[in-house]
């Protein structure tokens, strides 16, 4: 059936089973679920193969109501073409120069998402302030996961005209200090939001320099990164030569030589260029750190 502008699909399954694979439209979503007898389950999936609700499954013979199932989504109810691709350990005072003091043994997985912000938007390219906006609206709708968690975007926001004393880069530098002090306090890993990446976490080095500090980064490593999203029939990075614009990757890091600017990464040429905050337009392919403890 059709709903607005989307496309509702609903199925019906019945039997015994635990662990039950619904395929649609050559996408794939799993349920997890207990183990059921004569039952009917009702999953309604919108066309990007994400369930977006799961009716409460009902016993088909003598139904009473201390038999009624109530199920959830659970993390593998979302299409594999959502989950975030790794891309290698990093320390982590080399992803921005507010983290300079951290000490080398704080080490996280840079996490990559499996498409950029504006497929989960409206599809197009971005200026920075549109799209720091548009991360902080990613939630559990949007289905991106990994190593069983929902990744939501992070609540990072970039300073007025009127106002200098913070940055975006400087508010998720803190977010993954936080997350550095927390993952060494429980003893085991912890994963952030999403964010847009910094220079370091994009292109691999630190301002007016193309000298590379940090090896696992985006850039470098966008073969693996998009054999790993052609493998899981995600979208991979834009990298061919003609493709401008399509090709251009924001970074949160500014401009040294003006705040209104911030660099982005140009993937067919392998360079860095500043564009304006409000004014010029680029992708994000959002970001998230596995940090692990000390």
């Amino acid at each position: 059936m059709k709903q607005g502008n989307d496309r509702i699909t609903v199925c019906a399954l019945s039997g015994e089973f635990k662990g039950l694979t619904l395929k649609r439209c050559g996408n794939i979503a799993t349920l997890v679920v207990s183990s059921l007898v004569g039952v009917d389950a009702l999953a309604i999936t919108d066309d990007k193969g994400n369930v977006i609700k799961l009716v409460p499954l009902k016993q088909q013979a003598e139904p009473k109501n201390d038999n009624i199932i109530k199920s959830t989504p659970t993390l593998d109810s979302f299409h594999p073409a959502n989950a975030m691709v790794p891309v290698g350990e990093i320390m982590i005072n080399a992803v921005s120069t507010y983290l300079s003091d951290l000490p080398d043994t704080a080490i996280a997985e840079l996490l990559v998402a499996p498409r950029d912000t504006a497929y989960f938007f409206d599809g197009r390219a971005g200026s920075f302030f549109k799209d720091i906006d548009r991360i902080r609206r990613i939630d559990e709708k949007h289905g991106i996961h990994y190593a069983g968690q929902v990744l939501k975007g992070m609540s990072l926001y970039d300073y007025p005209e009127w106002d200098r004393t913070f940055s975006y880069e400087k508010m998720l530098a803190d977010k993954f200090r936080d997350a550095f002090v927390q993952a060494s306090r429980v003893g085991k890993p912890v994963l952030t939001g999403l964010a847009i990446g910094t220079k370091q976490i994009v292109h691999g080095c630190a301002n007016n320099t193309r000298i590379v500090t940090l090896d696992n980064n985006i850039r470098s490593r966008v073969g693996d990164i998009n054999t790993a999203l052609n493998a899981q029939d995600s979208h991979p990075i834009v990298t061919e030569s003609g493709l401008t614009a399509a090709s251009l990757q924001m970074t949160c890091t500014e401009n040294s030589f003006g705040t209104a600017d911030v660099y982005a990464v140009q993937f067919d040429e392998d360079y860095a260029r500043p564009i304006h905050k409000g004014m010029h337009e680029a992708l994000s392919r959002p970001i998230a750190l596995l940090v692990y403890p000390s």
